[in-house]
């Protein structure tokens, strides 16, 4: 059985995604600048208490604060999370169209099954045990995947079903809604699911030294939060710092030196070989980068399979001169709404996979190879449509068809 150190199984909150704010370097959506319509300034120092997420979570009635643009981001995300604004019917007129991977679901499992137990049995069996973590925004969607991929091992490998433990990990911890608790009552038995977050600490208290496949789906990489960085006359990058007036509702930005883990996002992301002009400003994936340490340090043996759109140009593409000092078509980065004047919708961050690739092998030294592939690639190499028809008693040609057409990617082991 997997064997967490100093963690406590409960049944964890679900929280149900959408899809309506999007922070796209390479897209031409309709929308502002995040910094746009702000009173900008350039203080030395926070004239409030600088607070975290987690801290904002605690303390509702704070009425004066500052905030790194990654928590700001976060800390309204959660907000609509626990106000179940996710099913305003007035607020989803508005959303993009994001793929429903439900539709498919069972197809991206059982490709998943086939590729990780092919992994299983040349590297691990029979010494190991096959272990699999889901990290999950929305439990529900968790759930389901989870029990696809026992259900498909219970039947095409009995004698590595035997060693298999499945694990869900959230996110964030919210108190739980009268729909979870009601999930959590019909929960598989086979299926454990952990009491603390993988984020918003400063250390993930999950310890396992065994390997194990994590699965990281589409709802958990378009939620993790980035941050805005800016070159400044000095030239030398700094950070974007939210100020906020509650009883005023006025929001001020300013550009500041960088913190601990956007600096380290930062030194990882960011072109070396690039010129750059006063006032480029870039999103740098700060939380990505924070979890795949927390699996570095936890999970050392781990190997991680992540799914999510992928945007077609880097991050930092539309800021840029080229080397020969060119400028570059002047798009930047759009949001769907500006998260400063309207806070009813939540923030996502669409990430360029083949950096995410590059991040993923320099955080773990070389040591960890990774590849991208479209999804539809992907499941052409491991996907056997007529026995997942079988198993599951239905025609999936419908639902083959909208696989083919997805735009989702998939970060993987080589």
């Amino acid at each position: 059985m997997l064997n967490f150190s100093t963690i406590s199984l409960r049944r964890t909150p679900f929280q149900r995604t959408a899809g309506p704010l999007v922070v796209d370097v390479s897209s031409k959506l309709l929308g502002r600048l995040p910094t746009e319509n702000l009173r900008m300034s350039f203080r030395c120092s926070h004239s409030y208490p600088l607070m975290t997420t987690q801290q904002l979570l605690e303390f509702k009635d704070a009425s004066l604060f500052s905030s790194t643009y990654r928590d700001f981001m976060e800390w309204n995300n959660l907000k609509i999370l626990q106000r179940g604004k996710f099913f305003d019917a007035n607020l989803q007129k508005y959303s993009l169209e994001w793929e429903n991977t439900q539709k498919y679901e069972p197809l991206i499992a059982h490709s998943l099954a086939r590729c990780m137990l092919v992994d299983h049995k040349l590297n691990s069996f029979p010494y190991f045990d096959f272990n699999i973590i889901i990290v999950y925004t929305e439990l529900e969607k968790a759930h389901r995947l989870a029990k696809l991929l026992l259900d498909y091992v219970e039947q095409v490998n009995p004698e590595q079903a035997l060693l298999q433990n499945c694990c869900l990990v959230p996110v964030y911890n919210l108190p739980a809604s009268k729909k979870e608790r009601k999930l959590e009552e019909n929960t598989d038995p086979r299926i454990s699911v952990i009491d603390q977050g993988i984020l918003l600490a400063e250390s993930w208290d999950c310890v396992l030294e065994d390997p194990v496949y994590v699965i990281l789906m589409d709802d958990v990489m378009k939620y993790l939060s980035c941050d805005l960085i800016r070159w400044n006359k000095d030239n030398v990058w700094e950070q974007m710092y939210v100020e906020v007036e509650t009883l005023k509702d006025r929001k001020t930005a300013t550009f500041r030196e960088m913190e601990y883990w956007c600096n380290i996002s930062h030194k990882l992301s960011t072109p070396l070989d690039l010129s750059y002009k006063h006032g480029s400003e870039m999103y740098v994936p700060t939380r990505f980068t924070q979890l795949l340490y927390h699996l570095k340090n936890s999970l050392p043996e781990h190997k991680l399979f992540a799914l999510g759109v992928s945007r077609v140009q880097p991050w930092y593409y539309d800021w840029l001169y080229s080397r020969e000092k060119r400028a570059m078509e002047n798009t930047r980065a759009y949001q769907v709404y500006d998260i400063f004047e309207k806070q009813e919708v939540e923030t996502i961050f669409i990430s360029d996979f083949k950096k995410l690739k590059d991040l993923y092998i320099s955080i773990n030294d070389g040591k960890k190879l990774v590849t991208t592939d479209s999804l539809s690639d992907f499941n052409e190499d491991w996907m056997d449509l007529a026995e997942t028809e079988e198993m599951l008693g239905k025609d999936l040609s419908r639902e083959y068809e909208l696989l083919q057409a997805s735009r989702l990617h998939i970060l993987r082991p080589v």
